[in-house]
């Protein structure tokens, strides 16, 4: 059954999948289970709720939920890739932003 708040992000999945098959780039997929939920410092899992702030009980880190999840995703594209995973920051604060 696909969902109707589905249908604009399968419709993007389509486009990109296409673009990059034109350029000969390979689409990878990774399991999205618990990105938002794990901290990406200490793997333990937890519950966000509706906060917009991640907050791991095990290890204290603090983090944008979002920034937490993309951190996740990287890190499990990169390993399926073997590219081994680099560190990040201790805080959100600590990374430098280059702005246009």
């Amino acid at each position: 059954m696909i969902f109707l708040n589905s249908l604009p992000f399968r419709k993007l999945q389509t486009y990109i999948e296409y673009k990059a098959l034109k350029r000969g780039i390979a689409v990878k997929y990774i399991d999205p289970k618990h990105t938002s939920k794990q901290c990406h410092r200490c793997s333990t899992i937890t519950n966000v709720g509706f906060h917009r702030t991640f907050r791991c009980p095990h290890c204290g880190l603090i983090y944008d939920r979002d920034l937490n999840a993309s951190i996740n995703i990287a890190q499990r594209i990169t390993s399926s890739l073997g590219w081994g995973i680099r560190e990040c920051p201790e805080q959100p604060n600590d990374v430098s932003v280059a702005k246009a």
